[in-house]
């Protein structure tokens, strides 16, 4: 299986210091040398057909903005060489945005995902600079200035414990702020109990009711990991992920992982690099082969949403906290058992609404 789509790290370093962040902040940065090899390794696999996808990731990215400029011109001339199509996309926290940077982003269709938690409360809360203060204010003060080149961006919220309360106000921040596609993601390696997971739960029966009712209204919005698992059960089929098969992290140095959270965690299962590609094939072979037909997991085989897809989640946080890629992490069987009633809800009453709509139609 061809590797076509990429997390490539730009640094690790960061204009803020956000404490939940899995990115160990270092002055680690990627060479203009060690970027342009990427691209050469990504469109020189044999039987690649797929355009190849890189996303610029940190750290903050943007703190080296004119090596992406570099780099994306470079990908560009390189792609139309070998016929083939490029797609880029950054994560960012928004913050050194400008209308260069923004204008350059949209020349070159880029994918834009903005790191923000929700209104203030809950955003000034982790999210801090290095002297400790808040960021929310930054970021808001900028929204509008990227919403005049990205009128629908999509947001990637992390959501802790002591956030959960907030989830449903930080949700009709992020409509209210223009955003169609919402991430709101719970830091499953956090400290979440009971209590917490009980509030999470009543919020997000709450989003649900808002996806309900906007969906009723013709409104779309995406609302993330709900969309997902809503997916999964109306498909029956598994969301797998695609670390260490068509997709990888590459650290600044050049070495590729199965994907980002890998190099970050513990650089733990490096597969190759660049310059040689795949050299562990072993540790390839095994990522490819993760998937419910052949992996078959004891903690699992008694679990009633086995059957509805669901599949083992972040390989990467198994085997941070338990050392394996197939024992799923104890938060994420909690959280999934949590989501899954309430996907099905939504499922159960949008087709409600649609037959009810024929109905009165006829």
């Amino acid at each position: 299986m061809d590797i076509y789509s990429i997390n490539l790290y730009v640094t690790e370093d960061c204009n803020l210091r956000c404490s939940y962040c899995f990115v160990k902040r270092k002055r680690t940065y990627l060479s203009l040398e060690t970027g342009k090899q990427t691209i050469d390794y990504l469109l020189n696999q044999p039987n690649l057909e797929k355009p190849i996808r890189i996303s610029f990731f940190g750290g903050e990215p943007l703190l080296r903005f004119e090596l992406i400029k570099k780099l994306v011109l470079y990908a560009e001339k390189k792609a139309s060489q070998f016929n083939k199509k490029v797609h880029f996309g950054i994560v960012t926290n928004g913050i050194l945005v400008s209308d260069k940077i923004l204008s350059f982003l949209k020349k070159h269709n880029f994918h834009l995902k903005l790191s923000i938690d929700g209104d203030k409360i809950s955003h000034d809360m982790y999210r801090k600079t290095r002297n400790g203060s808040g960021t929310f204010i930054k970021i808001k003060k900028k929204l509008e200035k990227i919403k005049n080149y990205f009128p629908y961006p999509s947001v990637r919220a992390t959501v802790m414990p002591e956030t959960s309360k907030y989830l449903l106000e930080n949700l009709e921040f992020f409509i209210k702020e223009g955003f169609r596609r919402i991430g709101l993601y719970p830091a499953l390696e956090a400290n979440w109990t009971k209590k917490y997971f009980s509030i999470l739960e009543k919020q997000l029966n709450l989003a649900a009711d808002l996806y309900i009712k906007l969906f009723k209204e013709n409104q779309r919005i995406l609302i993330l990991p709900l969309q997902n698992t809503i997916g999964i059960i109306a498909n029956k089929k598994p969301l797998i992920c695609g670390a260490g098969k068509h997709f990888v992290g590459i650290s600044p140095q050049g070495e590729i992982f199965p994907c980002h959270r890998f190099f970050a965690y513990s650089k733990s299962f490096p597969l190759g690099n660049v310059w040689k590609g795949i050299t562990n094939k072993r540790k390839r072979e095994g990522f490819l082969k993760l998937n419910p037909a052949t992996v078959k997991v004891e903690k699992c085989k008694n679990c009633s949403l086995a059957k509805w897809g669901c599949f083992v989640g972040c390989y990467a946080l198994n085997y941070e906290i338990n050392k394996s890629l197939i024992n799923p992490h104890e938060n994420y069987c909690k959280f999934q058992h949590l989501i899954f009633p309430i996907a099905k809800r939504i499922i159960k009453e949008i087709h409600d609404s649609r037959r009810n709509n024929k109905k009165t139609i006829r």
